[in-house]
């Protein structure tokens, strides 16, 4: 089974698309935690775009059921993620404001149990 749903690049509509991971993962049957795990991820990478993005920008968010997982794509505008973050040799510095708002991309990273980015 696919889901899928686009949010405007909006701090305002970040409920709708956490909302929408939670409440999918709970209609297919999961937990009460990886229904948490899956829309904390979901908020993370949602909240950092919606800093960065531009007026009209837009995230298409899928979600895929399958079986014993459910995996949740994000697709946005090219360049709007720092993938450095996600090298694990890179660090964070907590007295450096540009590293807490990448922090919350750390967390969502680590979060789940797998976290994969494609750049088409």
């Amino acid at each position: 089974m696919i889901t899928e749903i686009k949010v405007p690049l909006e701090s305002g509509m970040l409920p709708v698309a956490v909302g929408f991971a939670e409440q999918t993962a709970k209609a297919l049957g999961f937990g009460r935690e990886e229904q948490l795990y899956l829309s904390l991820a979901v908020e993370e990478v949602f909240s950092y775009l919606a800093s960065q993005g531009q007026e009209g920008e837009a995230l298409e968010l899928t979600c895929r059921h399958g079986g014993y997982y459910i995996e949740a794509v994000c697709c946005f505008s090219r360049g709007l993620l720092p993938t450095k973050v996600f090298n694990a040799t890179s660090e964070l510095s907590l007295e450096d404001e540009g590293s807490l708002a990448e922090l919350g991309l750390l967390l969502a990273a680590r979060t789940v149990d797998r976290f994969h980015l494609v750049m088409e």
